[in-house]
């Protein structure tokens, strides 16, 4: 192409942007509507964003159309269909955006003509996943739905707050927060990752808060101590029988950080597990860990990595100064179960471990799409495997096969042991004409065989991102995102964050009782419960994958959750009950 015909070119493509432009034209004063037309198909708002930025708005509805967006229509309810001049192929999705500059979401809807929802951030772009010349009218400016009515119940919670950022720090992209409790102190730390690489920005990698006030009240004690050009990624956070504090850091899939704190999280040094992981979890090995009390452990997703494996295990005998890799539990623990691993299929997802600590022993569950050798069936399955030895060897047993045509890998399951030495298993699926619920398997004789399945939560209730805590012998608490919609997938969807606790979970007849944490729809829109590959096939991934629950000392459940609807930009929300059964004092006797 000569320069006088690319010239010519971008000169033309200018006028036909600016004639899509004119096309945007005010509505009511709380709003506006947009007719406008987008001419590629882009994998999500991000090209477009980039184009946008880089010509200062003068590159607009190629890969996307973005839509400043006025103050007064942010919290009203919007409508994006196919305009009826449209003419090209495709479905419009919009996403909303608090930060341009760095590509923070507060709400997307993915490929769905006719959706609905609340206004949020400064800015919107609407793409096609698939498509051309797709021609759209976006209006603002209506009345929001009411919210769904409070689920009460017999437990209290105290309101939630917003976990705080000093002034002139940026959020990031937050989400995925973890929450322990130090009963020896009463500290609560929570983390949150805020995206890779965070190099690319100035945001914290991970952002670390304590209460040491019981939850009134947060700060961050350590800004700038988790820098890393890579960080970013996942984290998790814990303490030891000392009162150290660790916390993970995913570095872009290359590696793991391991950050350590002797002075609850003021000052901080870091160590490197091994390279090539996803998805680190960390726990402690407790008083009574075959390697001793200065023993913590991490599992990492490394199936790309090491060949045959589903996550693969390290182990730390000096509270935490060095790992070493220890074992792997994949392919031939499959294999001696009587299934093969599906090759098609994603690999497999694995649970924070749980640590019973008065036996020493540790439980991981996992998930993952495999085939049964006597009938050649695909289908989903839930394995907890067991060590007794430090994570030196593993026994595996099947937790539970699903139907076929459904699945468990709704990142994440989640397991813990109460201190009758009772292990539970929690995952979401979706059954056959149900609503996608979270379930409970459990286990009385150390993992070797595993209770019927039974839903927890309502059954006109869709619930998904489980997780789970656990006390004295039969006590569970679980919490999750729930809406009343029946299809996870609805872009009408209203979510909030609801608790069930059990006091006889270990019986044949369990009982729950049921209420609500959140007291303001935290999400609207649909979820995406398919961890990176939201990234690829399109859905709603500002939640990112999981939620976070844990126990005080006096027994009463701690929750972390995020939130994109009530809280611009998106935060990291706190609540802690102050009310109703508990599930008994820590520490257990060992």
């Amino acid at each position: 192409m000569t320069r006088s015909t690319l010239l010519t070119s971008v000169a033309s493509l200018a006028i036909i942007l600016a004639s899509l432009q004119l096309a945007a034209i005010p509505a009511r004063a709380s709003g506006q509507t947009i007719t406008a037309t987008v001419l590629l198909a882009s994998n999500g708002g991000g090209v477009a964003r980039r184009e946008w930025n880089a010509s200062n708005g003068a590159i607009n509805g190629v890969n996307g159309y973005v839509i400043t967006l006025l103050p007064g229509e942010v919290g009203t309810y919007f409508t994006l269909n196919l305009a009826p001049s449209n003419a090209g192929a495709g479905a419009p999705s919009i996403a909303f955006y608090t930060d341009m500059a760095n590509g923070i979401t507060c709400s997307t809807l993915d490929g769905a003509p006719g959706a609905a929802g609340v206004v949020c951030g400064d800015h919107a772009i609407v793409y096609t996943n698939a498509g051309a010349n797709l021609t759209f009218t976006y209006q603002s400016g209506g009345t929001p739905p009411p919210p769904p009515a409070f689920v009460a119940s017999k437990f209290a919670f105290t309101a939630p707050i917003a976990l705080p950022f000093p002034a002139g720090q940026t959020a990031g992209n937050v989400g995925e927060p973890s929450i322990d409790v130090d009963p020896a102190n009463g500290n609560i730390y929570v983390t949150s990752p805020t995206g890779i690489p965070c190099g690319a920005s100035t945001d914290e990698c991970v952002v670390f808060w304590r209460s040491t006030d019981g939850g009134t009240s947060f700060v961050q004690p350590a800004p700038g101590a988790f820098l890393h050009p890579l960080g970013g990624g996942d984290d998790d956070v814990i303490h030891d029988g000392a009162s150290n504090v660790f916390i993970d850091d995913l570095r872009s899939l290359l590696d793991t950080g391991v950050y350590r704190s002797v002075d609850r999280g003021n000052t901080w040094t870091s160590t490197d597990t091994g390279p090539c992981s996803d998805r680190p979890w960390l726990s402690w090995g407790g008083p009574n860990a075959p390697t001793g009390p200065a023993t913590i452990y991490e599992t990492q997703n490394s199936g790309a990595c090491v060949p045959g494996a589903l996550f693969q295990f390290w182990r730390s005998i000096d509270d935490g100064l060095t790992f070493l890799p220890v074992s792997v539990v994949g392919a031939n623990d499959l294999h001696a179960l009587g299934y093969t691993l599906d090759a098609t299929a994603q690999g497999g997802v694995e649970a924070k471990g749980a640590v019973d600590v008065v036996s020493g022993a540790i439980y991981i569950a996992w998930a993952t799409q495999a085939i049964e050798d006597t009938t050649n069936a695909t289908t989903r399955i839930l394995v907890v495997s067991r060590s007794a030895d430090g994570g030196a060897s593993w026994t595996s047993h099947l937790a539970y096969a699903g139907p076929l045509g459904t699945s468990i890998q709704n990142l994440f399951p989640v397991i813990t042991v109460d201190h009758g030495g009772t292990v539970y298993a929690a995952y979401s699926t979706q059954l056959t004409g149900q609503n996608m619920g979270v379930y409970l398997v459990k286990s009385t004789d150390h993992g070797a065989t595993w209770s019927a399945a039974q839903r927890v939560n309502p059954a006109d209730q869709t619930a998904v991102f489980p997780a789970i805590t656990s006390g004295d012998k039969g006590r569970v608490d679980l919490i999750w995102i729930g809406t009343s919609g029946a299809n996870v997938s609805d872009p009408s969807n209203q979510w909030n964050i609801f608790f069930g606790q059990s006091r006889n979970a270990d019986s044949g007849a369990p009982r729950w009782s049921n209420g609500q944490i959140s007291t303001q729809v935290m999400h609207r829109g649909d979820i995406c419960n398919r961890g990176l590959n939201c990234n690829i096939f399109g859905g709603n991934r500002d939640l990112a994958d999981f939620i976070s629950v844990t126990i005080d000392v006096d027994g009463n459940a701690n929750a972390v959750w995020t939130d994109d609807a009530s809280q611009s930009p998106k935060a990291i929300m706190f609540s802690k009950q102050i009310g109703g059964p508990t599930t008994g004092k820590l520490p257990p006797k060992s």
